[in-house]
């Protein structure tokens, strides 16, 4: 596959698979201000959809979330200069690699127990507090697109023969899921890019001006959330001059790592990284744990700080899978800053 070029940045045609989908993903973090957000649209051209999500902490230590759906017809899907939107969130191009904007109007949800959001019918049911958000943020790339496409690595890892006892036939329709749809989504593309972020965040009529740091995303292929067996995945930027962006993935036996670490004005490969202590199976994260990244010549030491989990609820075609998103402060070389750590897990693997 291609390295990334300008186009790349414009929707794709889809495939003809039912699970082929094209991701935007945008974050920051405003250390000094307390402030993080995270906003995701995707498409789904296959099964007639598009959502988009707004997940945000504010200062106060209240958490919260929206998610917008809109129908889609597959075939206005990846024509020239199509919108990147649904409802109310807006994501914009300025130039290819260099600058996107990001802009919303609308409410976000704030329950005073934000675990509220693992449960669909919670969400549902109960009339969940709100606030009136706004964003208008500006993302400029701090470097060129990092291309995981043939920079993963991979391993063996057998699962406990417990998981093939508990539920066998079960089990075994998942792991035929997973076989059948492996190939296609080995062939996603997906690139990241570090960012610096200027704009304005308001809530309930109250103005922060934001000057923080983060990250963004555009992918697109197959993804099935039914075929992975968990995930983690970590952002943070420790300034404009150092980020790090680091995935794990297990789907049955095969588990797969990729990311990379910028500095000095380049980056390199993570080759995979380790957590002293991992999330539980209720996604409940440990409150501190040491996170060692594995270069090629050396491995990095952050220590990590668990503030607040929010867990939002994903639902495929009635299989259920939790995606539990922390906000936490990483400690190294004397530096602290705002990040995310999120795992997957699946409701009925």
């Amino acid at each position: 596959m291609a390295a990334p070029s300008p186009d790349d940045e414009q929707t794709h045609l889809p495939t003809a698979d039912r699970f082929y989908a094209e991701s935007y993903y945008f974050n920051l973090f405003d250390t000094s201000a307390g402030l993080a957000v995270a906003t995701r649209i995707g498409f789904e051209p296959n099964r007639g959809r598009v959502e988009g999500f707004v997940l945000v902490h504010l200062p106060d230590g209240r958490a919260g979330f929206v998610r917008v759906v809109e129908g889609l017809e597959a075939t206005a899907h990846g024509r020239p200069n199509q919108p990147i939107a649904v409802g109310p969130l807006r994501f914009t191009l300025g130039s290819p690699f260099g600058r996107w904007q990001v802009a919303y109007e609308g409410p976000l949800f704030v329950p005073a127990d934000p675990t509220s959001f693992a449960d669909p019918m919670r969400v549902a049911c109960v009339d969940v507090p709100r606030v009136s958000l706004g964003l208008d943020l500006t993302f400029d790339a701090l470097h060129e697109p990092w291309d995981f496409h043939g920079r993963s690595r991979k391993r063996l890892v057998l699962p406990p023969a417990r998981v093939w006892v508990d539920e066998p036939v079960r089990r075994l329709g998942g792991a035929l899921r997973a076989l059948r749809a492996l190939p296609a989504m080995a062939g996603a593309a997906h690139y990241e890019q570090a960012v610096r972020v200027r704009g304005e965040v308001v809530v309930d009529g109250h103005s922060t001006e934001v000057a923080g740091t983060g990250q963004r995303d555009h992918s697109h292929g197959v993804r099935d959330m039914r075929v992975p067996s968990g995930w983690r995945w970590i952002s943070f930027q420790l300034g404009e001059d150092f980020a790090v962006n680091a995935t794990r993935v297990q789907v049955l036996a095969l588990e797969v790592s990729s990311g990379y670490v910028f500095r000095g004005g380049s980056a390199v490969s993570v080759r995979g990284f380790t957590m002293s202590e991992d999330v539980g199976p209720d996604g409940r994260f440990p409150p501190r744990f040491e996170l060692r990244l594995a270069l090629d010549d050396e491995t990095i030491v952050v220590e990590v700080e668990i503030l607040r989990t929010l867990p939002i609820a994903v639902d495929t075609e009635g299989h259920g899978s939790v995606v539990d998103e922390a906000l936490a402060r990483f400690h190294h070389g004397g530096r602290s800053a705002l990040g995310f750590v999120e795992a997957m897990r699946q409701r009925c693997a």
